[in-house]
């Protein structure tokens, strides 16, 4: 099994894509050789801290608007009885506007899904991998 360096998601080692994500780069084994236990996990938690809602709500507070005012002024173009083609630039203009204000504002979201889901497995992981060390420890 290989891991996606993007989402964390384990993948078969002959996959090209992520099942999840879709992206085509993964996590080389021999990276971390060298490095002691305690070493990779400084280093990963460094990398791979619990992602901030208060980050998804600031791109929120960011496009919102933008994605709203665009919409509306698309559909005002749309219904004004403005010229051929001055209402089809400013449609145009304000369309692409919004589908890149609410494309921003889904990819905010599913980022943050992947990477809270990447860091709950990973917690879990390290709660098992502790959990078994002290048992091993006590018997």
């Amino acid at each position: 099994m290989k891991d996606c360096s993007y989402c964390g998601c384990e993948n078969a080692d002959t996959a090209a894509r992520c099942i999840q994500c879709g992206t085509d780069e993964f996590v080389d084994a021999a990276v971390g050789d060298g490095l002691s236990t305690s070493a990779q996990k400084g280093r990963m938690a460094l990398v791979r801290d619990y992602p901030k809602p208060i980050v998804v709500v600031g791109l929120w507070i960011f496009y919102l608007p933008g994605f709203v005012a665009n919409s509306c002024a698309a559909l005002a173009c749309l219904l004004s009885g403005m010229d051929f083609l001055p209402g089809l630039l400013w449609f145009l203009i304000s369309g692409a506007l919004a589908v890149f204000c609410g494309y921003a504002l889904y990819r905010s979201v599913k980022n943050y899904k992947i990477h809270r889901a990447r860091f709950l497995r990973e917690l879990a992981n390290d709660l098992r991998s502790n959990t078994a060390e002290s048992l091993d420890a006590t018997t």
